[in-house]
């Protein structure tokens, strides 16, 4: 009889330590995966900003889109909202925004020389 004692008290306490494992396990995996569902995505295109191209192709619409070469790639472009009118081709433009494939554009001031 004291020996079944014993083995039932030690499977009580297996059962509990198994729990409380569990839920501590439980609990840092669920930690874990909400801050990383919290952390913004960063667009594939985002290192765009910033970089200089050259309008290779415009109908001549304002609202028509552009094509701007950066580098060896074409890309779909439209001016900023605060632009005047759509650059020529063979103007040079700045990425100020990424939505998806479609760059929004600005016409880089000229460089002076002194």
């Amino acid at each position: 009889m004291d020996f079944l004692s014993g083995l039932l008290l030690a499977a009580v306490l297996l059962v509990i330590l198994g729990l409380f494992i569990r839920e501590l396990v439980a609990d840092r995996l669920a930690t874990g995966f909400k801050s990383h569902k919290e952390r913004p995505a960063k667009a594939v295109n985002d290192h765009l900003v910033g970089a200089a191209g050259m309008v290779v192709d415009h109908i001549g619409d304002e609202n028509a889109p552009l094509k701007v070469r950066i580098g060896i790639e074409r890309w779909n472009a439209r001016t900023a909202n605060d632009s005047d009118s759509a650059p020529e081709v063979g103007t040079e433009v700045e990425v100020t925004a990424v939505d998806g494939l479609v760059l929004t554009v600005v016409p880089r001031p000229a460089e002076t020389s002194s």
